[in-house]
């Protein structure tokens, strides 16, 4: 199967414009967050799905860590990832975000192989510390949900209409081991208290290279 890492990203934050550059560990926050992601073992292309205004920066970041990038609207953000798996030729997907520069890619490493399209259309890891998770999800199902989800929500989240109707789909959640279950733990970025704790995360747990 034909496994990519597709990765939600623009400069446009409300909270917290511009976060994916602000600087995190000696680099932006985008390349720490690529860095992990080309970590992941079974995967074949790690794709940052941003907008046009952000494209040639972006490109120009994720070249450098062998990072494919495509851009679409900033709204539907559902599409964006439609046309990235299209142009991937991907049969299973993995949701990142950008939000998220903890993202656990050993634990992804971990359940991908697990991830059977044929009895499952979207998988979830439960009790991974906020902003360290992921969603893996069937190409067949992403395009199922482009003509499936009307609703504004549904398009700027990309399987809120999973969630909305469970009896649709058949959703598997996996409960984090003992030794990652934190679900308490805030490590996704938003606000500007949260660059500084996932700052100080990096001086204490990461080499600043």
């Amino acid at each position: 199967m034909k496994k990519d890492i597709i990765l939600q990203a623009r400069s446009s934050s409300t909270r917290l414009p511009g976060k994916i550059f602000m600087e995190l560990g000696g680099k932006t926050m985008l390349e720490q967050i690529l860095i992990r992601l080309t970590k992941t073992e079974n995967v074949r292309y790690v794709c940052v799905a941003t907008i046009l205004k952000d494209f040639l920066k972006i490109s120009n970041i994720s070249k450098k860590y062998g990072c494919k990038t495509i851009w679409g609207s900033e709204r539907d953000v559902l599409g964006r990832f439609i046309k990235a798996a299209k142009i991937l030729g991907s049969e299973i997907v993995v949701r990142t975000t950008a939000d998220n520069p903890l993202v656990d890619y050993e634990t992804l490493s971990c359940v991908l192989p697990s991830f059977d399209s044929s009895s499952c259309d979207l998988m979830v890891v439960d009790g991974l510390p906020y902003g360290a998770g992921f969603e893996i999800i069937s190409a067949s199902v992403l395009k199922r949900l482009g003509t499936l989800a009307k609703k504004p929500e549904e398009r700027e989240h990309v399987t809120l209409y999973i969630y909305n109707h469970p009896d649709k789909f058949k959703i598997k959640r996996l409960t984090a081991p003992s030794d990652l279950y934190a679900p308490e733990l805030r490590v996704t970025v938003d606000t500007e208290e949260d660059i500084k704790r996932a700052r100080r995360y990096y001086s204490l747990y990461f080499n600043e290279k």
